[in-house]
């Protein structure tokens, strides 16, 4: 399957588990005692148009994007499935799926670290990189780690790798693993407490990619 269709039908997989999600009183965009936490919307509302600016402008600064991660942003943008539900695992434990958009404050800031790793760090062989997410403690309102990122340069022939908190996975796969666990890749770790959850209503007819 090519990388353009695979992200598209990432993207219905996106919006089907959203509204089960909040169909099973999931929370979407809450931390406990803290409404609207996470400010991002569950999808990117830029434009097309405004999409793919936005990866021209990431573009002049690392180079062109592998064909998977610039078909993510000019297709969907940003998904974000930060939250919690109060009878389940806490979501440092879930590690709910999320990429920050390439719109808004957000390209801001991502504009922002490129200029100053040009400016500052490129010399001393620093990678460029986009921060992607929280990392899983963090998605709990917990200090933790570094975010989640993709560095640069990588090969534009090649599959998107994240570095997940340590782990290094392409982008692909790590959609993959967002579907098997219902939008909690977090659980690829901890599988025993899928039982808490109503993973087979979550994954039932969700697409390949």
């Amino acid at each position: 399957m090519n990388p353009v269709d695979s992200i598209k039908r990432f993207g219905e997989n996106a919006l089907t588990l959203a509204t089960r999600l909040k169909g099973l009183g999931y929370h979407l965009g809450d931390l406990p005692e803290k409404p609207g936490y996470w400010y991002e919307p569950v999808f990117c509302s830029a434009s097309r148009q405004e999409r793919e600016d936005a990866v021209r402008q990431i573009e002049v600064r690392v180079g062109p994007l592998p064909l998977d991660l610039r078909a993510f942003y000019v297709e969907l943008g940003g998904v974000s499935l930060l939250g919690f539900h109060p009878e389940w695992p806490e979501p440092q434990e879930l590690d709910p799926f999320s990429i920050a958009p390439l719109a808004g404050d957000w390209l801001g800031h991502h504009l922002n670290n490129l200029d100053e790793w040009a400016y500052e760090m490129r010399q001393d062989g620093v990678p460029a990189f986009i921060e992607l997410a929280p990392d899983a403690l963090h998605k709990g309102n917990i200090s933790g780690g570094p975010p989640y990122s993709v560095s640069f340069p990588q090969d534009s022939e090649q599959q998107t790798i994240l570095d997940l908190g340590g782990e290094r996975l392409s982008l692909i796969d790590y959609l993959r693993r967002s579907c098997k666990w219902g939008g909690f890749p977090g659980l690829e770790a901890a599988p025993e407490l899928a039982q808490r959850l109503p993973l087979t209503l979550l994954c039932q007819g969700l697409l390949e990619i």
